[in-house]
């Protein structure tokens, strides 16, 4: 007696494809993702560095340009992290920082109203922003190392 199940010769090859098709998939998804965090930390070490170089030579208020050209950079690829899902997990240490970003901002956005909190946050920001973009760049080579150990459990 033959127990194997009774599918289609139709229905098997579709379900073959649809199997090549899901791993084919999960290999572009992982390959877009690792060489998106690569660039992303790259692109992060070399902005931290060209415009903390650039303070130095330039001298006066000039560090101001590296807040805002880092900062402008790190809250993008936020926003690509968040919109594609990745690494966003509720408690997970970028999930935390966002949320950090989004306080700061709504700050600033009230400061706008009511200047002593913009004061506040201007002082509480000069020191902390290095602090924030140096931990974000920090976050970015953690994501790299867990991708590299286990690439495709990270992407279900």
């Amino acid at each position: 007696m033959d127990v194997r199940p009774c599918v289609k010769p139709k229905l098997q090859l579709q379900l073959l494809f649809n199997n090549v098709l899901s791993n084919f998939s999960e290999v572009i998804k992982y390959t877009v993702v690792k060489r998106f965090k690569k660039t992303d930390f790259e692109i992060n070490v070399l902005l931290i560095i060209v415009c903390t170089a650039f303070a130095f030579c330039k001298g006066g208020a000039s560090f101001f340009t590296g807040y805002f050209v880092v900062g402008t950079w790190q809250v993008i690829s936020m926003l690509i992290h968040y919109y594609k899902n990745w690494f966003c997990e509720k408690g997970t240490k970028r999930r935390n920082y966002q949320t950090t970003v989004i306080v700061v901002l709504i700050s600033t956005l009230m400061g706008f109203i009511i200047s002593p909190i913009m004061i506040v946050v201007a002082v509480v920001l000069l020191f902390a922003a290095p602090v924030m973009a140096i931990y974000y760049t920090w976050i970015c080579y953690q994501e790299i190392q867990k991708i590299m150990q286990r690439p495709l459990d990270l992407l279900k």
